[in-house]
């Protein structure tokens, strides 16, 4: 922290930041030299990406919308594993999209607490432009921004067989991620509705425990399923039952065994991610002198998929004060 204070929503003591990153060229970045009307530059920015990050499509018939293909196929990759952990960037502008289908620009971000399609974890987005549950389409809104930046290197018809691999592309990560999270490693056509079957059900339910607990299901056994884990995690825990004993016979079916699924799980499920509550926690010790905190709860990231005596207090369900938190830009 510095001595100088930094005046944003309030006085706050200002800090550096050091961001690394195999590369820092945007979306935007390509609109830059486009909506100039520099095209000799487009082309040169396109070749010199094409010959520092994608060498591999250098000697393609058609490299720029080989290019774009990949970055469309990048893209689609991202959000898929953005909707599966419940993360929510908050700003997602093209001056924020990576070429390389990196997360940047961390700013108002926010994992989901309780399961909300609608969560905004920017409080300078009232409109929830950038919720949860829109961060799909967005994508496919900043691909085609880039398609159009793209348009003096690409055909019409390059552009749109690319902008077309986006949707199947994000969809065919998202369900195999789920279904990892869920630890069926033998896919099914039923798989979906049972996926969009328990989404259906997760509203106010702790997202991230929701998962982790789940690993611990036995599939063996007959009768009514125990849903007293649900009970500190879920307002409705009796909303599962029908849902658990479905995903109970489709474990039984692939005859899967619970140690070996609850290790899979648990290594794809963390344990825990940065709540907002957390952080606030770390940052209001450390503006008192206190960096312990910080430090703590940086090793804890390390390996969100760890849980330690050390740790076990950042695996719990957030606070009613920290689910209310809302952050900006300048947080």
């Amino acid at each position: 922290a510095s001595d100088e204070p930094v005046f944003r929503e309030k006085a706050e003591p200002g800090a550096m930041l050091l961001r690394l990153s195999p590369s820092h060229i945007r979306f935007g970045t390509f609109e830059y030299f486009y909506f100039s009307k520099r095209y000799a530059e487009l082309k040169e920015l396109a070749d010199f990406t094409l010959h520092q990050y994608f060498p591999h499509l250098e000697s393609h018939a058609t490299p720029y919308a080989a290019f774009f293909r990949e970055v469309v196929g990048r893209t689609a990759e991202l959000i898929a594993h953005w909707q599966s952990v419940g993360f929510t960037h908050g700003v997602m502008n093209t001056d924020n999209f990576s070429i390389l289908g990196l997360t940047m620009d961390y700013g108002p971000y926010g994992f989901l607490d309780e399961f909300n399609p609608s969560y905004v974890s920017n409080h300078s987005d009232p409109g929830g432009v950038y919720a949860f549950g829109n961060q799909p389409q967005v994508g496919f809104f900043n691909i085609q921004c880039l398609m159009r930046a793209l348009s003096p290197l690409l055909t019409r018809e390059q552009a749109d067989e690319a902008l077309a691999d986006y949707e199947p592309a994000l969809a065919r990560c998202y369900l195999g991620l789920m279904a990892d999270k869920l630890g069926l490693l033998k896919r099914r056509d039923e798989d979906e509705v049972l996926l969009h079957d328990l989404l259906g059900l997760l509203s106010g339910t702790d997202y991230t425990l929701f998962f982790r607990r789940l690993a611990g299901l036995q599939a063996e056994g007959c009768g009514e399923v125990d849903t007293s884990w649900l009970s500190d995690i879920s307002p409705d825990p009796l909303a599962f039952q029908a849902w658990l004993g479905r995903y109970r016979q489709r474990l039984q079916a692939e005859g899967s065994d619970d140690l070996k699924r609850r290790a899979h799980m648990n290594s794809i499920n963390p344990a825990h991610v940065l709540r907002n509550y957390l952080a606030q926690q770390a940052i209001v010790a450390a503006s008192q002198g206190d960096y312990g905190e910080t430090e703590r709860l940086r090793l804890a990231l390390l390996n969100p998929f760890l849980e330690t005596p050390d740790t076990a207090s950042y695996g719990k369900p957030s606070p009613e004060w920290g689910r209310k938190l809302v952050i900006s830009c300048s947080s």
